[in-house]
């Protein structure tokens, strides 16, 4: 039996995150084996810290479009600007990697 669920044309508290649980996981996975993205850098070397964090954006988002076509438009890969119409789990994730705050010890620190 299946059983759909209406969630109502105004309702923009859902959105996709990947087809399915396994393929989740298996981005989770793939995520967690690709860290760390990057480090903080130099103090001051503003331009080498956004260079490295784009680079991490595209790495990322390569890794997560390889595992699980359907969770981000593989436009992303082709211009430096993540940005794309509608919020999504990645979609963000990927924001906050190419904004610098993926860094590994931002995120060991939260441990």
């Amino acid at each position: 039996m299946v059983h759909v669920v209406d969630v109502g044309a105004l309702d923009t508290s859902i959105f996709h995150v990947n087809r399915d649980m396994v393929a989740f996981k298996r981005c989770i996975e793939a995520l967690t084996d690709a860290f760390p993205f990057y480090g903080e850098g130099e103090i001051g070397d503003v331009e080498a810290s956004f260079t490295q964090w784009q680079e991490a954006g595209f790495r990322v988002a390569g890794i997560l479009i390889s595992v699980d076509p359907s969770s981000l438009d593989p436009s992303v890969l082709e211009s430096a600007d993540f940005l794309s119409e509608g919020d999504t789990f990645w979609q963000d994730f990927l924001e906050s990697v190419k904004m610098g705050d993926c860094s590994t010890e931002q995120i060991l620190e939260d441990e």
